[in-house]
């Protein structure tokens, strides 16, 4: 239950092939009538993690013309349900120490 209506939501990820290994998501929800995805996410070289009312996730930043291989950090945010709608609430970062140094 990630809006704490009672309700469970489903949070369906999928990972897409690439140099970006970019880790997709979508949260489906019941809410308005209906079933709908209401929040789409994609995060480079990502990782999500289904907490009790909320998604951490953390996505490759790149600085100073980074390779693709070695991000400058990742960018650790929250996403959930808050004063009536979803919303990414940003966070810290965490510096990357090298190539494949992802969370």
């Amino acid at each position: 239950d990630l809006t704490g209506d009672g309700a469970n939501e489903l949070v369906f990820g999928y990972r897409m092939l690439g140099s970006g290994s970019y880790l997709s998501y979508d949260i489906v929800d019941r809410m308005f009538n209906g079933v709908r995805v209401a929040v789409h996410r994609e995060l480079s070289h990502g990782s999500a993690k289904v907490n009790a009312g909320d998604i951490t996730e953390w996505d490759a930043q790149y600085t100073g013309g980074a390779p693709d291989c070695c991000p400058s950090y990742f960018q650790e945010d929250r996403v959930a349900w808050l004063a009536g709608g979803w919303r990414v609430v940003t966070g810290a970062h965490r510096t990357a120490a090298g190539a494949g140094d992802f969370p």
